[in-house]
Protein backbone atom coordinates (compact mmCIF):
# COMPACT_ATOMS: atom_id res chain seq x y z
CA UNK A 1 0.00 0.00 0.00
CA UNK A 2 1.48 3.21 -1.32
CA UNK A 3 0.26 5.24 1.78
CA UNK A 4 2.02 3.23 4.37
CA UNK A 5 5.35 2.70 2.67
CA UNK A 6 5.44 6.14 2.10
CA UNK A 7 4.76 7.00 6.01
CA UNK A 8 7.58 4.49 6.60
CA UNK A 9 9.76 6.04 4.00
CA UNK A 10 8.90 9.70 5.65
CA UNK A 11 10.17 8.28 8.77
CA UNK A 12 13.19 6.57 7.73
CA UNK A 13 14.30 9.73 6.55
CA UNK A 14 13.88 11.69 9.26
CA UNK A 15 15.92 9.15 11.46
CA UNK A 16 18.84 9.57 8.97
CA UNK A 17 21.43 11.31 8.85
CA UNK A 18 22.97 13.35 6.03
CA UNK A 19 24.86 11.15 3.97
CA UNK A 20 21.93 8.14 3.94
CA UNK A 21 18.93 11.16 2.82
CA UNK A 22 21.11 12.42 -0.15
CA UNK A 23 20.89 8.31 -0.95
CA UNK A 24 17.29 8.10 -0.31
CA UNK A 25 16.51 11.27 -2.45
CA UNK A 26 16.01 9.10 -5.79
CA UNK A 27 13.85 6.53 -3.85
CA UNK A 28 11.62 9.43 -3.06
CA UNK A 29 11.23 10.56 -6.59
CA UNK A 30 9.78 7.27 -7.18
CA UNK A 31 7.62 6.08 -4.12
CA UNK A 32 6.22 10.16 -5.15
CA UNK A 33 5.12 9.34 -7.91
CA UNK A 34 3.66 5.69 -7.36
CA UNK A 35 1.10 7.63 -4.22
CA UNK A 36 0.61 10.29 -6.34
CA UNK A 37 -0.71 7.76 -8.78
CA UNK A 38 -2.51 5.46 -6.21
CA UNK A 39 -4.79 8.95 -5.33
CA UNK A 40 -5.46 9.64 -9.13
CA UNK A 41 -6.48 5.94 -9.07
CA UNK A 42 -8.91 6.51 -6.17
CA UNK A 43 -10.37 9.85 -7.89
CA UNK A 44 -10.73 8.09 -11.63
CA UNK A 45 -13.30 5.37 -9.73
CA UNK A 46 -17.04 6.65 -8.92
CA UNK A 47 -16.58 4.45 -5.98
CA UNK A 48 -13.84 6.21 -4.52
CA UNK A 49 -14.11 9.59 -6.10
CA UNK A 50 -15.04 11.31 -2.63
CA UNK A 51 -12.38 9.09 -0.76
CA UNK A 52 -10.80 10.90 2.70
CA UNK A 53 -7.33 9.13 1.34
CA UNK A 54 -6.83 10.75 -1.75
CA UNK A 55 -6.07 14.70 0.26
CA UNK A 56 -3.89 12.38 2.14
CA UNK A 57 -2.23 10.31 -0.76
CA UNK A 58 -1.84 14.01 -2.52
CA UNK A 59 0.09 15.09 0.53
CA UNK A 60 1.77 12.71 0.92
CA UNK A 61 3.24 12.99 -2.31
CA UNK A 62 4.12 16.19 -2.61
CA UNK A 63 6.42 15.52 0.97
CA UNK A 64 7.82 12.66 -0.50
CA UNK A 65 8.32 15.33 -4.22
CA UNK A 66 9.91 18.06 -1.98
CA UNK A 67 12.51 15.70 -0.31
CA UNK A 68 13.42 14.35 -4.43
CA UNK A 69 14.03 17.54 -5.46
CA UNK A 70 16.29 18.39 -2.00
CA UNK A 71 13.94 22.09 -1.79
CA UNK A 72 15.72 23.91 0.98
CA UNK A 73 15.68 27.43 2.81
CA UNK A 74 12.82 29.62 1.29
CA UNK A 75 11.22 27.51 -1.19
CA UNK A 76 10.07 24.76 1.83
CA UNK A 77 9.22 27.25 3.66
CA UNK A 78 6.82 28.71 1.15
CA UNK A 79 5.69 25.09 0.73
CA UNK A 80 5.08 24.45 4.19
CA UNK A 81 3.01 27.33 4.35
CA UNK A 82 0.96 26.49 1.64
CA UNK A 83 0.55 23.43 3.12
CA UNK A 84 -1.25 25.13 6.41
CA UNK A 85 -3.59 27.09 4.65
CA UNK A 86 -5.11 24.23 2.94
Amino acid sequence: MPEHRARTFLEEYRAGDARRRRAMRSEAAGLARSTHRAGVDLCMSKATEFSPRIKVLFGLAAKLAVLADDIKGDELARFQRDGKDR
